[in-house]
């Protein structure tokens, strides 16, 4: 088992980004462009921009989350394998269905921690347009986790069949 830890997070979110762009309206569903902003002269309009940060919007937020979080992420999330980490994440940004073996996993972690990490992705910069729709995913695939798990269960643990 690996930790989905916070370079797991940063991975996801590109792995997000990318899914995101792909629900992008195309070149002929007619984006909207906005007008050039009028350049009237004014003294307070040739003011120079701030040099860009050396360092990307994603990693700024990541490196904004305060460390106690960072840690019970990293804690949380130790026992679920990259292949189900993946899984679970790619389900929040789009209506994919989570196997059984990683809803196992997800519903060990429990539901602080994968509100936690949901909470985490969602206010990153990259997909903070999408915060609410994340995190309804998040609890509609938490939710279909616990039944999968509680149906799987009553299942195996039945008695001998009855004639």
């Amino acid at each position: 088992m690996v930790k989905l830890g916070v370079s797991s997070i940063l991975a996801a979110l590109i792995i997000g980004s990318a899914l995101m762009a792909m629900a992008q309206p195309g070149p002929d569903q007619n984006p909207k462009v906005l007008p050039q902003p009028k350049n009237n002269n004014h003294p307070h309009n040739n003011r120079s921009a701030k040099p860009p940060s050396s360092k990307s919007p994603r990693v700024v937020y990541l490196d904004s989350i305060p460390q106690k979080v960072k840690d019970y992420v990293d804690n949380c999330t130790k026992n679920v394998t990259d292949d189900c980490g993946e899984e679970i994440v790619g389900s929040l940004f789009s209506a994919r269905k989570v196997h059984s073996k990683c809803c196992n996993e997800l519903v060990n972690i429990g539901e602080k921690c994968h509100k936690t990490l949901v909470n985490v992705l969602s206010g990153s910069p990259d997909v903070k347009q999408s915060a609410g729709v994340l995190k309804a995913n998040g609890h509609k695939v938490f939710s279909y986790c616990v039944r999968l798990v509680k149906k799987e269960h009553e299942k195996n643990h039945k008695g001998p069949a009855r004639p």
